[in-house]
């Protein structure tokens, strides 16, 4: 009986202790919805501010990264998912631009940092068949150009509460697959607007 008991034990022993984690999942962006990012690094974007002088952001080299994720169960097994974002910065803001696969379906998002008032709000479409699914207007005009296919969302907190000192936040994102982020409203009723794009060669 002590024998069998003993064989139970490691035989229980080996299948918990001999499971290797496994990739149960890949999920990849395709190269028509990482085009649904017009920019390949190092843009430099200038917006006109209604509250303040103009504010120039500087972008990073365009980021992509394959990432590994536990499912959440003790076996140790895991899924590859893909991100791929261009970051926008300059000494007040910063403007990310992001497209993931982190819950299996494609997600556009735009995060917006306030890096003086400490801060980030951000806006997001889901992406299918390479296309963004989300409200547009047909154009909107920015400056005396006119940009055509605009999505919007609105824009929520990160985390909460929300800092209650905070007064002016932005609240509407307006996006171009042609030219990233054309404009944010902001809660007083003013916006930043986009002027101009400086293209790498």
């Amino acid at each position: 009986m002590k024998k069998l008991s003993l064989l139970l034990c490691v035989i229980l022993f080996m299948t918990v202790s001999c499971h290797k984690p496994k990739l149960v999942g890949e999920f990849y962006l395709t190269a028509k919805t990482k085009a649904l990012n017009p920019f390949s690094g190092y843009e430099k974007l200038t917006f006109k501010d209604d509250t303040a002088p103009d504010e120039i952001l500087l972008g990073d080299a365009r980021i992509n990264n394959i990432i590994k994720a536990y499912i959440g169960d003790e076996s140790g097994d895991f899924v590859l998912w893909e991100q791929d974002y261009s970051r926008f910065v300059n000494d007040q803001y910063e403007i990310n631009i992001t497209l993931s696969t982190y819950l299996e379906e494609p997600y556009l998002s735009i995060h917006f940092r306030d890096l003086v008032d400490g801060y980030t709000i951000y806006s997001g479409f889901k992406i299918r068949d390479d296309s963004i699914i989300g409200r547009f207007y047909d154009s909107i005009l920015i400056h005396q150009v006119w940009y055509h296919h605009i999505y919007y969302d609105t824009m929520k907190y990160q985390t909460h509460p929300f800092p209650a000192d905070i007064q002016r936040f932005p609240v509407k994102s307006y996006y171009s697959v042609t030219s990233g982020v054309v404009k944010i409203d902001f809660s007083d009723d003013s916006s930043l607007e986009l002027d101009k794009i400086e293209w790498t060669q």
